[in-house]
């Protein structure tokens, strides 16, 4: 890793937590790309398989501040 990539690194880990979850979604979103024909339909596929166990009462659905609150203890 370069100096400079290295010292904004030390830098961004002293912001506050909601500055470095900006920050991480940024730079991930940066990193994200072109999904090729087939894996679009892979994940179209899946989501409409997940519509439709919602539709029809089968997915247990969990609220998203519970989902983030489990992903961070996790990390912990």
């Amino acid at each position: 890793m370069s100096s400079v990539a290295t010292e904004l690194l030390e830098r961004a880990l002293q912001l506050p937590e909601t500055d470095r979850e900006w920050m991480a979604a940024e730079l991930s979103d940066s990193l994200e790309f072109a999904m090729t024909p087939e894996q679009e339909a892979a994940v179209l596929a899946l989501l409409e398989s997940r519509r439709a166990e919602y539709l029809a009462g089968r997915a247990m659905l969990v609220d998203a501040d519970v989902v983030m609150a489990q992903a961070k203890a996790l990390l912990r």
